[in-house]
């Protein structure tokens, strides 16, 4: 699972294998090459990979499974009385997920000596940490605070964050 959420990939050396070129997604390929009928399909495509990278889906999924089964026999869910370690929780799973997902590991000989490298994506794992707790916050639960901000205001934080970061946040490709 090398690289699986990775959005910038690191530029291949002479020395080493053209895979890593071909990891990066039909839709840029298909922009490469020129063929204009595709452009516009190729940007959304792109878009939307990264839009899928960027949110931590399948931890908002887990946390919304866990948070659900702590309703009460009413129905009301109250993370702050009883759960206040799940958004904790959570939080640690989107950093493990982002770093494992998007690390590439190379190992190289260096004057006789096998050197590993870890390339992780930092980037990608602050902004798919903060989209996590903006949602956590849009669910009505926050760690980190008492207060819990207006509901208009997180409403438009998770619109306008949902858009623009991967609008903004771009792979390193020159064709992008």
């Amino acid at each position: 699972m090398s690289g699986t959420f990775r959005i910038r990939f690191p530029k291949p050396t002479e020395t080493e294998a053209p895979e890593i070129l071909l990891n990066e997604g039909e839709g840029l390929r298909s922009m490469v090459d020129g063929d204009k009928a595709t452009r516009p399909k190729a940007l959304i495509d792109d878009y939307l990979q990264r839009l899928i990278k960027l949110i931590p889906a399948e931890v908002l999924g887990i946390y919304l499974a866990i948070r659900n089964a702590t309703a009460n026999d009413s129905g009301e869910i109250n993370i702050a009385e009883n759960y206040s370690w799940l958004p904790i929780v959570g939080l640690l799973l989107v950093l493990f997920t982002r770093i494992v997902g998007t690390n590439i590991i190379t190992k190289k000989k260096v004057k006789g000596k096998s050197v590993t490298k870890w390339d992780i994506e930092w980037p990608l794992v602050a902004i798919s940490a903060v989209s996590f707790i903006i949602w956590v916050y849009a669910m009505g639960d926050g760690p980190l605070f008492n207060n819990y901000p207006d509901p208009v205001m997180i409403a438009a934080a998770v619109s306008i964050w949902t858009f623009a970061v991967p609008y903004f946040y771009k792979s390193n490709d020159a064709s992008n």
